[in-house]
């Protein structure tokens, strides 16, 4: 039986969910990763999967498309299969928010070994209007995933 996960950002969603919260910078800076449970980690029905999402992604500018590469932490003691990888702007810089940074969500089946590491690629452009203070900011980033065991 699988089960599933849906990280969101505030709240549990059917006892099933886990905080997966990262802060990540859109220019050539170091990240900072925070992730959060929402239940154990074992291999019961109804209970959280626990993974740690990071990434981030250098050298925008007005109209550059580019990857954002997500690294997947499964910190469980079995494999995960990762279904859905999503991540948003919650910040911008000085004269630049984040309304110019379009990411797509990965949808796939990346599978993570236990307390392995895989990553996936999500596709993100700078918007072409987007002014030259956007170059090269630091934005503030949230990771949301859903995955299920194997």
């Amino acid at each position: 039986m699988h089960r599933t996960l849906l990280g969101v950002s505030t709240a549990v969603v059917a006892g099933v969910a886990a905080i997966v919260v990262v802060t990540a910078s859109l220019s050539h800076h170091h990240h900072t990763v925070q992730r959060g449970s929402a239940g154990p980690s074992a291999a019961s029905p109804g209970t959280a999967l626990t993974f740690r999402l990071s990434g981030h992604i250098k050298n925008m500018y007005p109209g550059r498309k580019a990857h954002l590469r997500v690294a997947v932490h499964n910190l469980e003691r079995f494999p995960i299969r990762m279904l859905e990888i999503t991540a948003r702007v919650v910040r911008g810089g000085p004269g630049c928010s984040g309304r110019y940074i379009r990411i797509k969500t990965y949808h796939g089946g990346l599978r993570v070994p236990s307390h392995r590491w895989r990553s996936a690629l999500l596709a993100v452009r700078m918007l072409r209007g987007a002014p030259d203070a956007c170059q090269n900011v630091r934005f503030s980033l949230h990771f949301w995933g859903k995955a299920v065991t194997q």
